[in-house]
């Protein structure tokens, strides 16, 4: 086999194994937002703040209440839900590791936007 035939097949396996450590390095974090009932708030906003990159994404969910955020990198979050008529809720502190998703649901209370309730995991 000629030199650049060994080059190319030695590109190839070096690019095609990029992609799966790509995908092993990261995570997602889903959920569902509710009021205190449990019946689903659809259309809620659901935004997630890497607080190391200060990056941020926003997805706003479904019919069923539901929220999903894939492609993660492995971090510290900052989630924050709102919809109106309702208090708007943070999550700090939440850790996603490498190849965890997380599941944080959001049961919500009636009141203002304005009014924040902000939880904090807890250490065991």
């Amino acid at each position: 086999m000629c030199l650049a035939g060994l080059i190319a097949i030695g590109l190839l396996v070096l690019l095609s194994s990029v992609p799966a450590f790509s995908q092993g390095a990261l995570g997602a974090v889903s959920g569902t937002v509710t009021d205190t009932a449990g019946y689903p708030l659809p259309g809620a906003l659901v935004t997630i703040t890497d607080t190391a990159r200060g990056t941020v994404r926003t997805v706003t969910t479904n019919a069923a209440g539901a929220y999903a955020v894939p492609i993660l990198i492995a971090r510290s979050y900052l989630i924050k839900v709102s919809t109106k008529g309702f208090q708007t809720q943070l999550h700090e502190g939440l850790v996603l590791d490498v190849g965890q998703t997380l599941s944080i649901n959001f049961p919500l209370q009636v009141g203002a936007v304005t009014q924040t309730v902000t939880t904090r995991p807890v250490k065991v």
